[in-house]
């Protein structure tokens, strides 16, 4: 779509056991912190129109458009869609910080899938995206898995997970020191059941998505801190604006400009000084 822009949420679980880790480890909730702090940086210094959504789980009070009838419970819409910015940073500094509930992951998937279809009405978005942070402790109701995942399917939308273990351990007969190197928990024996069953149903919904490529678009938090490193380049699109060629006084074409943008010029202020 031409002149589109990207809509995504980012949608971080901050509930209590976000802050459990083995001893010498780093909490879930900090890494997780790091990756959204790193990805924000990234759109704001990049200067894209591309407009962005904080929702948190897990959190003490509620606040979410579902909130009806005890449903979609524990999930706040911390900032709506629009341009990231520097208050934006400063509120993930200062305001996100791990709370005292739990809340489920599938239900805050509605309300970021509800959030995008309200917010993005009349807006020309090319792309539709949804970034989930969590470590899968709470257990997720499955009972209307289908038909949410046949809802994100109708509504375009892309999802990514980044969880604090990586999706498959590595081959027995590997060393633990590769593991521990990696700086990733492994998996297997050390995931709760409640975890194994939120994995598995993270990648059902990835499979449906895309039965190639879905299991690519898990990642862990670790491994999304190393790559986010790196800021994105300020994004300059030509503009263009319709105009008419004239040519003697009989002969008009339709033409279309653009203007050559290039690097803004640095400004050097000297100050005189007197010895």
């Amino acid at each position: 779509m031409a002149g589109g822009k990207s809509a995504l949420v980012l949608c971080m679980d901050v509930g209590f056991s976000m802050s459990n880790s083995a001893p010498g480890e780093e909490p879930p909730f900090a890494l997780a912190k790091k990756v959204i702090q790193k990805f924000v940086q990234r759109q704001v210094f990049a200067e894209t129109k591309d407009e962005l959504a904080l929702v948190l789980f897990g959190t003490d009070s509620t606040k979410n458009p579902l909130d009806h009838d005890g449903q979609y419970q524990n999930i706040t819409v911390h900032r709506h869609l629009t341009v990231p910015d520097f208050d934006l940073l400063e509120e993930i500094e200062h305001q996100i910080h791990p709370e005292n509930q739990q809340a489920d992951w599938l239900d805050a998937l509605v309300v970021c899938m509800d959030l995008l279809r309200t917010e993005t009405q009349g807006k020309k978005c090319d792309r539709l995206n949804i970034v989930f942070l969590t470590d899968l402790s709470t257990e997720a109701s499955s009972d209307n898995l289908d038909v949410i995942i046949e809802n994100v399917k109708q509504a375009g939308i892309t999802l990514q997970f980044f969880l604090p273990f990586p999706l498959e351990d590595k081959e027995e007969g590997e060393g633990d020191g590769d593991r521990t190197g990696s700086g990733d928990p492994g998996r297997g024996k050390g995931l709760s059941r409640e975890q194994r069953c939120g994995l598995e149903m993270v990648k059902h919904i990835m499979l449906s998505l895309d039965e190639e490529d879905g299991l690519d678009e898990i990642y862990t938090f670790r491994n999304a801190v190393e790559q986010l490193c790196m800021f994105k380049r300020i994004e300059r699109r030509p503009m263009a604006w319709p105009c008419q060629l004239t040519i003697g006084s009989s002969l008009s074409i339709r033409i279309v400009g653009y203007k050559a943008v290039g690097s803004p010029q640095r400004e050097f202020h000297y100050n005189l000084c007197k010895s």
